[in-house]
């Protein structure tokens, strides 16, 4: 959960960034070609990066689960975009707070 905060916390410094470029947000696409079956209700977010805003990433929260276009394609269905927040976070005896587990993530070791 913390990457996801990360995003949205970049997402909001991306977006004062492009308004005071005057890029206008609003106009953004925002298609996604294909999307998974999900097993909740999804909350969706979406990054743009750049001056102008042309690359888009999709992040969409399902329960546990989180989706992640990462080659900003628009498929949430492609191999690697899905993370389970289970597999990646550990809650400990006596913790109330989820913290990264130990081992790989995307060949990233936490």
């Amino acid at each position: 959960m913390r990457t996801l905060l990360t995003l949205l916390t970049l997402l909001g410094a991306g977006a004062a960034v492009a308004s005071a470029q005057g890029v206008n947000l609003r106009k953004v696409e925002r298609t996604i070609t294909k999307e998974p079956a999900y097993k909740s209700k999804p909350k969706y977010c979406l990054l743009v990066f750049g001056q102008e805003a042309k690359h888009r990433v999709w992040v969409v929260l399902d329960g546990d689960v989180v989706y992640i276009d990462r080659n900003g394609n628009g498929d949430l269905t492609e191999e690697g975009e899905r993370l389970e927040a289970n597999r990646y976070w550990e809650l400990h005896e006596g913790e109330d707070k989820a913290r990264p587990a130990v081992g790989t993530a995307a060949g990233i070791v936490h």
